[in-house]
């Protein structure tokens, strides 16, 4: 019995460290790092598609302009265990090329060519876009969709413009960074949880063993 008693809180020490660590780990990767992304970037507004995405480079949040929009139409899907989707944002006026400057992407939400429903792409009124961070240390998102965007530019003719950002498509920018970071703030309480969760059961164990 002695023997299991002290092992015990060893055991209890490691599970808790390891999914502490895990935990942080998720929590950063998927909603600390992109909130990050979107909140120490700037903001821009009443922006056209067609622009050079050059002098937005630095942007964390974008509002376009109402004649800018995302090509749903002219969407696909490159499948790497999920399907990374991703389409052109144009725009109605002149000044638009067959080089596209924005992209929208999100993943599971499109066919292999067109119906991208991404975000609020389906949204008419729509017209916002927060920045996709880079790749993890558990995720290679970004070179995915990045090879999405190329493969979508090649199927449709246009043309990827050198400095190329990749958004996600919503509503309000403002909201989906308030969105991201609660998000992060609920996987913190959770991991906090179960880590007491384990304490106490770990004890009772413990109890148990020394009668």
């Amino acid at each position: 019995m002695t023997g299991q008693v002290t092992t015990l809180p060893i055991i209890t020490c490691c599970i808790g460290l390891a999914s502490g660590a895990l935990t942080g780990l998720y929590a950063h990767e998927a909603y600390v790092g992109p909130f990050l992304k979107i909140a120490h970037g700037r903001e821009y507004t009443d922006v056209l598609a067609s622009s050079q995405s050059a002098a937005y480079s630095d942007a964390g949040k974008i509002l376009f302009a109402a004649t800018s929009t995302v090509d749903t139409a002219r969407s696909v899907g490159y499948r790497n265990r999920k399907t990374f989707c991703a389409a052109p944002v144009l725009d109605s006026g002149p000044s638009q090329t067959r080089a596209v400057s924005f992209w929208a992407v999100g993943y599971d939400c499109c066919n292999a060519r067109g119906d991208f429903e991404c975000g609020a792409a389906g949204n008419s009124g729509a017209r916002g876009g927060v920045r996709l961070s880079a790749s993890s240390i558990l995720d290679d998102q970004y070179e995915d969709f990045t090879a999405a965007v190329q493969q979508a530019a090649a199927v449709y003719d246009l043309h990827v413009d050198d400095d190329s950002i990749l958004i996600r498509w919503v509503e309000n920018p403002m909201a989906e960074q308030a969105k991201t970071l609660f998000s992060a703030f609920g996987i913190l309480i959770l991991g906090t949880g179960l880590f007491v969760l384990l304490i106490f059961t770990a004890a009772a164990a413990s109890a148990l063993t020394s009668e």
